[in-house]
């Protein structure tokens, strides 16, 4: 079992260049100015971007700061959330931004809510790009692969995510819509592939046989694998997941896998004990939209497992990497 993390580039990485770029010595200033990690950051579309600065020779608490979009409403950013931590002396902090889809610049201001330190400006431009992709289902896999039976169909997700390399962001993911998706088979004598991404075993096919099915959007390919069936089959059991920290914007897949080999995978059913904190669709896509803790619990063949999800708050993500 494993959950595949459509993230492609961590908090701790953005905290690491932070900390790169403002070493103990540059810490010592008397001036209050906010000063970026970065000049102007090109991020991707659908992308969250952690926009790092610095207030030299001044500590201020999170809630005298304020993060402000220059086009307000009519922005292609969101702010999803700010973080501070005091060193040396100095306040470091990260403004979490989203783009949800829409290419475009706008500035963000970082500004004291009480006038203790002079605001300072960063340049956002969003284009569209696409990082690594994935091929959900909500099948379990043995595997590698899902088993299905002859004649048994189902229907993949495809969910693209906004971070290219170079860029100052992660991909936060979003589902394409099935018919957008180029869809192909590796094999049209063992199962066929709409053109919304449905999966169809064909009823002739033998058993053991193996089939690829790839999908493409903007550049970007994935895939995924089905075995025919032999038989129907009881699964045994699930075993939960370890428990994993998020930060509001995060997204991921869990992929629950069983050693039980050619049998019929089960579908399975998902669910959140706090959907404010964690959200989960029917393909076990997980999204953090709130601080808080959730149980993410899979059902399938009658069997449950679990996975715990801790939403932090960037204050205390970056509390415990200093």
């Amino acid at each position: 079992m494993k959950k595949i993390a459509l993230r492609v580039c961590s908090l701790v990485l953005v905290l690491l260049l932070l900390f790169a770029a403002f070493p103990s010595g540059a810490f010592a200033g008397t001036g209050f100015l906010v000063k970026f990690l970065s000049g102007a950051m090109n991020v991707s579309t659908n992308s969250i971007s952690m926009v790092g600065f610095i207030i030299e020779g001044k500590t201020v608490t999170t809630e005298d700061i304020s993060a402000v979009l220059g086009q307000g409403s009519a922005s292609p950013f969101t702010i999803l959330e700010i973080g501070t931590i005091n060193y040396n002396g100095s306040t470091i902090g990260l403004v979490s931004v989203k783009n949800a889809g829409v290419a475009g610049s706008d500035t963000l201001s970082i500004e004291s809510k009480s006038g203790v330190f002079d605001p300072g400006v960063q340049t956002l431009t969003a284009t569209v790009g696409y990082g690594t992709p994935i091929i959900a289902t909500n099948l379990i896999k043995s595997g590698s692969v899902s088993f299905l039976k002859k004649g048994a169909s189902t229907t993949l997700a495809f969910y693209a995510t906004g971070a290219r390399a170079g860029d100052y962001s992660y991909g936060c993911g979003f589902k394409v819509a099935g018919s957008k998706v180029k869809w192909t088979t590796s094999d049209k004598k063992i199962a066929t592939v709409s053109k919304s991404g449905k999966v169809t075993i064909k009823k002739n096919a033998k058993s053991g046989k193996v089939v690829t099915i790839k999908g493409s959007y903007g550049g970007k390919t994935a895939s995924v694998k089905f075995k025919v069936a032999a038989k129907a089959g009881k699964l045994t059991s699930l075993k939960s997941l370890p428990a994993e920290t998020m930060n509001i914007g995060d997204m991921g897949v869990i992929s629950i896998t069983t050693t039980q080999k050619g049998l019929a995978s089960p579908k399975v059913k998902w669910s959140s004990s706090n959907p404010s904190a964690v959200t989960v669709d029917v393909y076990g896509v997980v999204t953090a939209v709130g601080v808080g803790k959730a149980t993410i619990t899979g059902t399938a063949g009658g069997k449950k497992m679990t996975c715990n999800f801790t939403v932090e708050s960037l204050d205390k993500s970056i509390s415990s990497f200093f």
